[in-house]
């Protein structure tokens, strides 16, 4: 679980070559990762956790992390819900793109503060 406007770290681990210019998105989980739409929400490249594809050889596992520095179609912080993040390799021509592996859904939510540990039932 990610709080509201916290940066998210996503890590990752590929044995095939997913190429150069391969990149870490979110989506909504429930969108079909057979149709992806473009662009995502939010995204970096794999190898330079930024929007410069440029690296001298590739990574086949590392960390990225998203953030109000990254690009996409929506405005930081991400939005409350269920996401997903995928690993999508580009056709070559940075026009087509496939997900190469995606990982399970997890939660953005707003932070809560409790005073105790333990209520009663009822209890405020």
């Amino acid at each position: 679980v990610y709080v509201e406007g916290e940066d998210i770290v996503i890590d990752f681990v590929y044995s095939n070559n997913p190429g150069l210019d391969a990149w870490v998105s979110l989506w909504p989980a429930d969108s079909d990762p057979q149709a992806l739409p473009s662009p995502s929400a939010f995204w970096n490249y794999i190898c330079s956790d930024s929007q410069s594809s440029a690296c001298g050889a590739q990574p086949t596992g590392g960390a990225v992390t998203l953030n109000a520095d990254s690009e996409g179609s929506w405005t930081w912080p991400i939005t409350c819900g269920s996401w997903k993040a995928y690993l999508i390799a580009s056709g070559g021509d940075m026009l087509s793109f496939s997900s190469v592996a995606a990982s399970e859904a997890f939660t953005v939510g707003t932070s809560l503060t409790v005073s105790k540990t333990v209520y009663v039932e009822g209890e405020d």
